[in-house]
C-alpha cells in the first residue's frame, strides 16, 4: 500500500504508511524555531490520529538543532510524543557532521527514556529496520 501524504510544507513533507503503523517525515530544508516547532507537533498529531508508533525522520537536509530547540524537542515534544503513541525510531542521519553528533545525542536519549532508537544513513535500510519493529 502506498504512503498517504499527511501535508507538506517547503520545509518537510509528512507521510504515514498504514500497513505499518509509521509515520515518515523528510525535511526539505533546514529550519529552527517556530516552523520547525510547529513541524514537528503537527507530525507527532498525526502520530496520534492515525495510532501509529513508529517513525522514520529523513533528517539528511537538516542540521543541529538549536540549543533552544533541542531543549524543547527533549522536554516538551519527546514527552508529548511518547503520549502519541512514539516507540521506535529510525532516523537518517543530517549530512553535515554538526547535525550528525546533535542526532546522535537525541537517539541516545531517546533511548535512555525507552524508545527503540536507531540511526542510518540510507532511508531504504532505516525503513527496513523500523518495519521489523
Amino acid at each position: 500500500m502506498a504512503p498517504v501524504t499527511v501535508f507538506e510544507t517547503e520545509m518537510m513533507t509528512v507521510w504515514y504508511y498504514p500497513e505499518d503503523m509509521i509515520i515518515h517525515h523528510k525535511f526539505h530544508e533546514y529550519r529552527v524555531g517556530e516552523p520547525f516547532r510547529s513541524g514537528m507537533n503537527r507530525a507527532s498529531e498525526a502520530l496520534r490520529d492515525r495510532g501509529a508508533n513508529k517513525w522514520l525522520s529523513d533528517d539528511r537536509k537538516n542540521s543541529a538543532l538549536t540549543p533552544e530547540d533541542t531543549e524543547w524537542a527533549m522536554n516538551v515534544w519527546f514527552p508529548q510524543a511518547i503520549t502519541n503513541g512514539f516507540k521506535h525510531w529510525a532516523v537518517v542521519l543530517p549530512e553535515k557532521v554538526i547535525g550528525q553528533m546533535n542526532i546522535k545525542r537525541l537517539v541516545a536519549g531517546f533511548a535512555k527514556n525507552g524508545v527503540n532508537a536507531k540511526y542510518f544513513t540510507d532511508p531504504d535500510v532505516a525503513m527496513q529496520w523500523l518495519r521489523t519493529q
